[in-house]
């Protein structure tokens, strides 16, 4: 007679097992398809600073957002290997500045301080202080190409514009949670 098979549920399997097999199914994947070093480099600076962002910068005051943003370069640069490209430093500050102030609109937004200091930002100085940073990096990057610096400005300012004007476009634009919440009985 055969003994029947243990079957183990998600519960059962710890999290900290799943999260390391996942980490290991993840890094030998991407190891074995693409075989670049400098992709896994990136890929171990993304985990930590979603590790990071997780557990203690976000709580860190003026940190939530200025790190919440470090994510988009080193995806940007990620991409940027699997095409066999390098990237140039001002599209990875393209990215941040414009992902900063995407993550500082969204959160203002969702917690209605769109007029008051959150997380230690005051109303509209890192958005602005991020679209300066976009525009010089634009400046340096595409210095020949008034007609697409004239456009991305125009997107930019209209993408973040909108959603500091009304919930709804938040909601729409940047997948802000506007709505209210039910408050369990």
């Amino acid at each position: 007679p055969c003994r029947p098979r243990q079957i183990y549920t998600a519960d059962a399997v710890g999290r900290c097992q799943r999260v390391r097999s996942m980490g290991i199914l993840s890094f030998t994947s991407s190891w074995a398809y693409f075989r670049s070093l400098a992709l896994i480099e990136f890929y171990i600076a993304f985990i930590v600073v979603n590790i990071a962002y997780s557990f203690v910068l976000k709580k860190v005051l003026y940190m939530r957002f200025i790190s919440a943003a470090m994510t988009a370069p080193l995806r940007l640069c990620m991409g940027a290997t699997v095409a066999g490209v390098t990237c140039p430093i001002p599209a990875a500050l393209i990215a941040y500045f414009f992902m900063a102030c995407v993550q500082s609109t969204k959160v203002r937004v969702e917690k209605n301080k769109k007029d008051k200091v959150c997380n230690g930002w005051p109303p509209k100085l890192l958005e602005a202080l991020c679209l300066v940073g976009v525009a010089v990096s634009f400046t340096v990057e595409f210095p020949k190409h008034k007609l697409f610096l004239s456009l991305a400005g125009v997107a930019i300012t209209t993408f973040l514009g909108l959603s500091m004007i009304r919930d709804s476009h938040a909601s729409f634009l940047l997948g802000a949670d506007v709505h209210p919440k039910k408050k369990e009985l």
